[in-house]
């Protein structure tokens, strides 16, 4: 039967396209019998393994050098060495699988601490603006005499404010004894017009 080049495996849903010499070389695996004339009848079929697609990367990795360098990923050591061995490769090396000392999970976590980070850094800067604002709007009242309809213009060129929050506009009116409600203002809500009244109102 005539063969091809190339062999097309389906892992658990990746595809790979890998030589067939490639395979051959390892002729007492799993995977040189698959692709064998006893068991492959259409050379130009795929063959699907209901295996892991991410952890048989590698095990490409391996018989082409012999040795992997996991990344920063999901696949373990171990996790490897068990598939190696799933598919036929006897007394591999666990040395010359070089794993990243930095779990995939702690790259997760710090990536996540990091945009916490910055969501709590924006959430500062949007408080620091709204006591602006409302330190402007109690100094405006104390101008007038009364409190009513305030109009308040800031030149902070940031933060800008995207979404009105009344209740963080609010509780640093409420430092003034005094609260507010917005009746104008549009993004980025650097002009506002707001009515001013006691607390106890």
């Amino acid at each position: 039967m005539a063969t091809t080049e190339t062999v097309k495996l389906n892992v658990g849903g990746t595809q790979f396209v890998v030589s067939r010499s490639l395979i051959e070389q390892h002729s007492t695996t799993m995977l040189a019998r698959l692709v064998s004339d006893t068991w492959q009848k259409d050379p130009k079929k795929e063959i699907f393994i209901d295996r892991d697609g991410e952890t048989f990367r590698f095990v490409i990795q391996f018989m082409r050098d012999s040795k992997v360098s996991l990344p920063m990923s999901k696949v373990s050591k171990t996790s490897l060495l068990d598939e190696l061995r799933y598919f036929g490769f006897q007394n591999v090396d666990s040395n010359a699988i070089n794993a990243s000392c930095v779990s995939r999970e702690l790259v997760d976590q710090i990536r996540l601490n990091n945009e916490s980070h910055e969501t709590r850094k924006t959430e500062l800067s949007l408080k620091l603006c709204y006591e602006v604002l409302a330190h402007l709007a109690y100094t405006e009242c104390c101008k007038s005499g009364r409190f009513g309809p305030v109009a308040i213009d800031h030149s902070l060129p940031r933060p800008k404010i995207s979404t009105w929050n009344a209740e963080m506009f609010n509780e640093a009116l409420a430092k003034y004894g005094i609260q507010g409600k917005l009746e104008g203002g549009s993004y980025p809500y650097s002009k506002v017009q707001v009515r001013v009244t006691r607390l106890e109102d």
